[in-house]
């Protein structure tokens, strides 16, 4: 793969990183070894500095192109500069210092017998290591050659009487640490490179010792020393007599040394709440009573002055009925919340799993791939700690027992600079983290030098995701097909050759439209997918993976999540308090026995039922059609150097070789997430549900799994909009398709005739309604004021005023919620009733004129969609921008000019109707003037006294 890869990347498909380039990790003890993780420290632990990337696994045999050497194209060790070495001292003489520390740690543990092969590694740059003792590098040993290959930025070896005690068995599979924690056994030095990686550790049975490695060196010792006391300890048949390594100890997180539970492969008996759908009804119930009262009164009226022209009012009762759903819900649910029960927050249901369930205990575990689609992200700071955190809970899988992968989707690769994308793909590497980058959108072949390509959706995770898969599926295609059947049938089919092949079918897969990819993209059992501003717990695969064993009709398992905060300003902590809000409401509905819902990350997915559900499309593909004679019959034609004899190429002929050439053909393309819709998720999670598999919300991770927030109202307000045209897009066709079309999706009417129960249904409309009524909030209040000021007292009694709605709603929401919400939280032993109460109130303010706010946004994107109208997203910061006071004016003017001068036309209208206009006209009374005030006021003040550069008064 080597070869095909120096090929590739001199024809300009994939740069090649530069030597000079790579960054450096600084040996500081303080910092944990690297730079990435000065704007999160508490996130920077040993263990997701420590484990390197798998490579190999037992179930799927996915081979790792880091396993050869790739000397040619490898970029430095990321590795340490040895800042406080004295100065003037060489680089050779720095790295030989640390190396013969180490060593000298090595012999008074007295964790070496002098053999030939025992020693220390420390990688200088790329291909280079330093040793200790020097002639370990040509000592005929093997081991020098099995680390280099292995790719590691240090190691060392251990060989002591209890490891060879261990390994006298030459047939145990694995060194079982401790109960749910072993380490893998190898046969020989030469398997080094093909071992689980993320172990940090592996036995050798040949040599009867342990090889430990480390991405810092100034760890090395310490795991060293974890391992060979939980040795000892095994050994003794006692508890750890390290308190280090304690799985409490906040200090230890990448050795989970912790017993689990084995009980019978059957999990216990899962019940069917049906507390919400007892709350669904009481909801309609509710419903129909205040739309009865009102057509009472219209009945009355009717019978008095027998004027039938109120029958029109008809046509408001499905509007009403949508719009008001949502209210009446958040009505019952309070109360639900204040004396219902709560208990079953902490139980397992069906579509419901409060409790973590018992973990398999089985001698292979199912292969899991974490799927993680990124853009433009800061590698530093935003997609390097996440890595991390994922590597972390690698780690404590494989040690107990399975295996997994990291599979990276970059959109953004191809489109960034040189530098930029060699700094990944050096990332990347180092870490052994396979990737795919698509070529970026040039429907009409504007870039110069890449190919036509429509990265289609209006927000485009969909399709890079399904470009991830559909490249890592063609590969899987060609693996499993009848090119090697010959082999695998004469079992003449050894891991190196799996090894090659792999590498040759992934080097034809991207030759041909000008993908980019590396690494170990294969798919396993189960796929988690996170966002790249994602933690996870260390250990928290296994419970998922034990979970989706035993009930197989479950093909998503949703995790609730916690927020992860990256600034302090009041802004941020706003929406985590709303985030966090949200997601007790859905663990309180969906423990009741709602429907759970999938958010698109931080969710497992069983990926047989992903294909079980998969579609085809015809798409326009793009594939090379200029092949190697064309090119030199293009040289051929220009004029040959007399002093050299090579070819003189002209500027249009150099150019038309450098610029690839490529045809266009209608191809079957399969797909698994919606590229048509923005709520890909909602899609996904439809048509799992239309076949027969559910949907579950797990909670016993608490707020292990971590997510990130806008950062930013410019950020939150595009989400929103998002949300909005995603569901009005999921209801209603554009205006210009209902004649044709009709003005209900297909999508909406496979939901509404799908099997998900009748309550789940009428929650999820009830949820889609809010988006109206909020973005009709303006329109109808604006309305309401000129009703209510001309003809207040001339109106029908059907008609309610804004005044008497505005009034509801701060009743049902501001006052009751809060309540419900603190005595909720303080019923489920989380926090005090008071300190609930007080935060609750805390941000009342700023989600008052948030939410007043967003009227305006909301019903741009509504019309948007029914207009028909492009609108699209990029993805959400993660980093915030600290831009001064005079430098944020001019942003905020160019981004709310239109809001700005809706609010100035209205409120210079209400000034003239209070004051120009003759008496008999004015409108100055309370009633229909306050409502459209607060409209107007939280309008103007969201991306004001919202924007924390503006309220920093910073210069």
């Amino acid at each position: 793969m080597a070869s095909f890869f120096n090929s590739f990347r001199r024809r300009g498909r994939r740069p090649e990183p530069a030597a000079d380039q790579a960054p450096e990790l600084a040996l500081d003890q303080e910092s944990n070894g690297d730079p990435d993780d000065r704007s999160e420290p508490e996130q920077a632990t040993d263990d997701q500095l420590s484990v390197p990337e798998s490579g190999r696994h037992s179930s799927l045999n996915v081979p790792s192109d880091s396993s050869r050497s790739t000397d040619s194209t490898r970029p430095p060790s990321l590795l340490a500069d040895f800042h406080n070495a004295a100065p003037g001292m060489s680089e050779d003489a720095k790295f030989g210092m640390v190396a013969n520390f180490i060593h000298m740690k090595q012999e008074e543990k007295l964790w070496t017998t002098g053999a030939p092969g025992e020693g220390v590694f420390l990688k200088k740059n790329r291909g280079s290591y330093i040793t200790c003792p020097e002639t370990l590098e040509y000592d005929g040993s093997m081991t020098f050659e099995a680390i280099h290959q292995l790719n590691v930025k240090a190691a060392m070896t251990i060989k002591t009487k209890v490891i060879e005690m261990l390994l006298s068995d030459s047939e145990i599979p694995f060194v079982q640490i401790n109960e749910g924690v072993r380490l893998q056994v190898i046969p020989d030095i030469e398997a080094l490179p093909f071992c689980q990686k993320h172990q940090s550790a592996a036995f050798v049975l040949s040599k009867r010792m342990l090889v430990v490695w480390e991405d810092q060196p100034h760890m090395l010792v310490k795991r060293a020393a974890d391992i060979d006391d939980a040795l000892f300890n095994m050994v003794c048949q006692g508890p750890p007599l390290n308190d280090k390594l304690d799985r409490d100890d906040p200090k230890n997180t990448y050795f989970h040394w912790q017993g689990i539970h084995v009980e019978s492969e059957k999990d216990e008996r899962r019940s069917i709440v049906i507390w919400q759908p007892f709350f669904t009804a009481s909801t309609l119930i509710l419903v129909l009573t205040a739309l009865g009262g009102g057509w009472r009164q219209i009945c009355i009226e009717i019978a008095m002055d027998g004027g039938f022209k109120r029958l029109l009012f008809l046509l408001c009762v499905i509007p009403q009925l949508w719009l008001g759903l949502f209210f009446f819900q958040a009505l019952v649910g309070n109360f639900a919340q204040i004396v219902g029960c709560v208990g079953h927050m902490k139980l397992n249901t069906k579509v419901y799993s409060g409790k973590a369930p018992f973990r398999l205990c089985a001698t292979e575990l199912p292969h899991i791939t974490i799927q993680m689609p990124i853009f433009r992200e800061n590698l530093r700071t935003v997609i390097a700690p996440t890595l991390r955190s994922l590597k972390a809970a690698i780690s404590t899988y494989e040690m107990q027992g399975g295996s997994a992968n990291i599979f990276v989707n970059d959109d953004g690769m191809q489109m960034m600079s040189d530098e930029e994308a060699k700094e990944r793909q050096t990332w990347f590497d180092e870490n052994n983290i396979g990737w795919v980058a698509r070529p970026p959108h040039n429907p009409d072949g504007r870039i110069e030098h890449k190919p036509l390509h429509n990265r289609r959706g209006k927000f485009k995770k969909a399709s890079n995701m399904n470009y991830g898969l559909r490249v890592s599926t063609d590969v899987e295609k060609q693996l499993t097909g009848p090119r090697y059947d010959w082999q695998r049938e004469n079992n003449d089919w050894s891991q190196q050759q799996e090894n090659d092949a792999y590498s040759a079918e992934l080097a034809a897969i991207i030759d041909q439209n000008g993908t980019w990819a590396d690494g170990n993209i294969r798919i396993g059992d189960y796929i988690l997918v996170v966002d790249s501003d994602t933690r996870v717990p260390a250990d928290c695969l296994l419970e998922a993976v034990s979970e989706m064993e035993k009930c197989r009709d479950v093909a998503i398992l949703q995790f609730a999540s916690g927020v992860m905060n990256v600034t302090t300003s009041f802004f941020e902590r706003g929406i985590t308090f709303f985030t966090n809000l949200v997601y007790t409401q859905i663990k309180f509905a969906v423990s009741n026995g709602d429907v759970a819902p999938f958010v698109g990350h931080n969710a497992v997915l069983r990926w047989s039922a992903v294909q079980e559900i998969a579609y085809k499309t015809t798409e326009r593909m793009v594939l090379p059609v200029r092949d190697e004679t064309e090119e030199q019959n293009l040289v051929l034609e220009d004029v040959v150097d007399p002093e050299t004899g090579e070819p003189i190429l002209d500027e249009v002929t150099e150019r038309a070789i450098q610029q690839p050439v490529f045809e266009t053909k209608d191809e079957e393309v399969e797909k698994y997430w919606s590229e048509e819709t923005v709520s890909e998720d909602f899609d996904m999670a439809l048509r799992l549900q239309n076949v027969g598999y559910i949907v579950r919300l797990a909670a016993y991770q608490g707020d292990g799994f971590k997510e990130g927030v806008s950062l930013t109202v410019y950020d939150e307000l595009n989400r929103w909009e998002k949300y909005a045209y995603g569901c009005n897009e999921l209801i209603f066709h554009p205006l210009s398709s209902w004649p044709t079309r009709g003005p209900l999706t297909p999508l909406f009417l496979r939901f509404l005739t799908s099997g998900i129960p009748l309550p789940s249904k009428l929650t999820i409309i009830a949820y889609i309604g809010t988006y109206y009524a909020l973005g009709s909030a303006w329109l109808l209040t604006l309305s309401n004021y000129f009703l209510i000021g001309w003809f207040n007292g001339m109106l029908d009694h059907y008609y309610i005023d804004s005044f008497k709605v505005y009034f509801s709603i701060v009743c049902v929401f501001s006052a009751l919620g809060n309540i419900a919400l603190a005595l909720m939280r303080y019923r489920n032993n989380e926090g005090s009733l008071h300190g609930n109460l007080i935060e609750n109130l805390t941000w009342v303010p700023l989600l008052v004129i948030f939410l007043g706010g967003i009227s305006f946004h909301i019903s741009h994107a509504l019309l948007w969609h029914f207009l028909n109208l492009d609108m699209s997203w990029g993805a959400t910061a993660k980093e915030v921008s600290l831009l001064p006071f005079f430098e944020e004016v001019p942003v905020v003017l160019r981004k709310f000019k239109w809001t700005f001068l809706w609010c100035g036309a209205v409120a210079t209208a209400m000034l003239y109707c209070a004051y120009g206009l003759d008496e008999m006209w004015r409108i100055r009374f309370f009633t229909p003037v306050y409502p459209l005030a607060c409209v107007v006021v939280s309008h103007a003040l969201v991306p004001v006294v919202l924007n924390p550069n503006l309220m920093r008064f910073t210069w």
